[in-house]
């Protein structure tokens, strides 16, 4: 087998593993209501779409305010749910990426 096709290998292979993984769960609470943690981060982000500058949390006394910017471009094409639950699969699919990279540079190959 070719390095080219080992290497689509593993990415599919990744793809299947995330799916298998997290898709469950994302399917599963998905259109449920967010709680309460994750609706001030939506709001804090509807306000950084209207100009508002956010340095902290607001009301929490833990975190930053990062994730509220982050969240902002997504509110502006979609509604807030589902820019909410868009933003957890991209960090869980960014969060299994690094931990490949990591253990292919710790590891080798194999590893990754």
């Amino acid at each position: 087998m070719s390095p080219t096709a080992r290497r689509s290998l593993a990415v599919l292979a990744l793809v299947a593993a995330f799916a298998a993984a997290r898709g469950p769960i994302h399917r599963a609470t998905f259109h449920l209501p967010v709680s309460n943690d994750d609706a001030i981060l939506l709001l804090m982000g509807r306000h950084v779409l209207g100009g508002e500058l956010a340095t902290t949390l607001w009301n929490q006394p833990y975190n930053g305010a990062l994730d509220a910017y982050l969240l902002a471009p997504l509110l502006a094409v979609v509604s807030p749910q589902a820019a909410y639950r868009l933003y957890q699969l991209l960090g869980a699919a960014l969060l299994v990426g690094l931990v490949f990279l990591l253990a292919r540079r710790l590891g080798g190959p194999a590893a990754g």
